[in-house]
């Protein structure tokens, strides 16, 4: 991510769905009716991002989830 901020690079997502699309998944899983969690098939730290991009292209991964680096835990680094 260092990488991305010093070349000023943007990052751009996109989706197919609109807003209201998510409302009844989103009640699905409240209602525990879905298990999100199950869909995950593994966390990277986001500075494991290209490993985590190497797990989906192989396919072994279906969804993979990149976690923020925890500002706590980095405190005092600079």
């Amino acid at each position: 991510m260092e990488k991305v901020i010093q070349k000023e690079i943007t990052v751009v997502g996109s989706r197919s769905q609109k807003p209201a699309d998510w409302e009844p998944s989103l009640q699905l899983m409240a209602d525990g009716l879905v298990n999100a969690e199950a869909l995950v098939t593994k966390i990277y730290d986001i500075s494991k991002w290209d490993e985590a991009y190497q797990h989906l292209k192989s396919g072994e991964g279906i969804k993979v989830l990149l976690k923020p680096l925890d500002l706590d835990e980095n405190e005092g680094e600079n």
